[in-house]
């Protein structure tokens, strides 16, 4: 079956990570008429597992109702996916007592980056640009909370905060640096 979204492109396979018989499945959509990158537009991510047994391999999307029942026999280098769903379900259990935590900042203590705008859309209202010190100059970008990495492109990360699920999108990063992580990778708080 195909996983969509309404008013966006159906989702596509955008990286698979296999270790062994276990695979991490990153699949992505973005909103009809926007480029991957755009922006105020980032992907909408769907995270899947595979198992293989014999020649066969099993797929389970988080969308899916099986996906909770693989969790338990997931191997170590995947139970953050344990962990996020987890975190997941116990807030939306009860939406109304959820406690969510503000990310910290993506650069060294004593430095200050430039506010370059909030929010721009509905859709997006926890979102916030920051540039570097000085425009066109680049700078050391830092983990603002500690998690696994959901997407990458050529220019952008996003990491997933395992305690509630909070996706952080890194864009405009250099491509060298993006080449140096994986989907699936634990990324720690600076």
């Amino acid at each position: 079956p195909v996983a969509t979204l309404p008013e966006h492109d159906p989702f596509k396979v955008d990286e698979i990570r296999i270790e062994g018989d276990w695979a991490l499945l990153n699949l992505t959509s973005q909103p009809f008429g926007t480029a991957v990158g755009s922006d105020g537009a980032p992907p909408n991510i769907i995270l899947g597992v595979a198992h293989k047994v014999s020649d066969t391999w099993s797929v389970f999307l988080e969308i899916s109702q099986d996906y909770e029942q693989v969790l338990p026999v997931l191997p170590g280098w995947l139970s953050w996916l344990r962990e996020r769903q987890t975190a997941l379900s116990s807030t939306s259990a009860d939406s109304t007592q959820t406690v969510y935590s503000i990310p910290g900042l993506p650069w060294a203590p004593g430095e200050g980056w430039r506010y370059n705008s909030g929010p721009q859309t509905d859709g997006h209202i926890n979102e916030f640009d920051f540039g570097t010190p000085t425009k066109g100059v680049s700078a050391m970008v830092r983990a603002a909370e500690s998690g696994s990495v959901a997407y990458k492109n050529e220019t952008c990360l996003v990491i997933i905060r395992p305690s509630d699920g909070l996706q952080m999108f890194y864009q405009n990063l250099a491509r060298s640096d993006v080449d140096n992580f994986q989907i699936g990778q634990q990324v720690n708080l600076n």
